[in-house]
């Protein structure tokens, strides 16, 4: 292959964004800028412009970049929680009102759950509900 040719070949090669530095894959690991590359996948469109919608990105690339993101945040987040759970978990203090659910006050809510709301102001009335 000629100088020439390696030159154009050199040439049309997209190179990092503008502004954008490119790194090694150990530096990309630790949350460096990293050069984009050209990916062909396939993907339900409905899915995209969904996501495209709720993330309110300007495009697909934008989109499943900012997806991604997400993904990896919310992949950390959750080993978070489960390291402050294993720290507390055990520890007592905590009591759990959701087993019993004559402990809840559901008259609050009557329009949501007419039923455990009528149970919850009988429970307040003395010596009403009980049969």
């Amino acid at each position: 292959m000629g100088e020439t040719a390696r030159k154009k070949r050199s040439a049309a090669r997209p190179e990092a964004a503008k502004g954008q530095k490119t790194t090694a894959p150990a530096e990309a690991a630790a949350g460096g800028a990293v050069r984009p590359r050209r990916k062909n996948l396939i993907l339900d469109q409905n899915r995209i412009d969904r996501a495209r919608a709720a993330l309110g990105a300007a495009t697909e690339t934008e989109t499943i970049t900012r997806a991604l993101d997400q993904a990896i945040d919310l992949a950390a987040f959750r080993a978070e929680l489960d390291a402050g759970w294993a720290k507390v978990g055990g520890k007592g203090g905590i009591e759990n009102v959701f087993d019993d659910p004559e402990a809840l006050d559901w008259s609050g809510f009557a329009d949501v759950f007419p039923s455990r709301a009528a149970k919850s102001a009988r429970r307040r009335q003395p010596g009403a509900g009980r049969g």
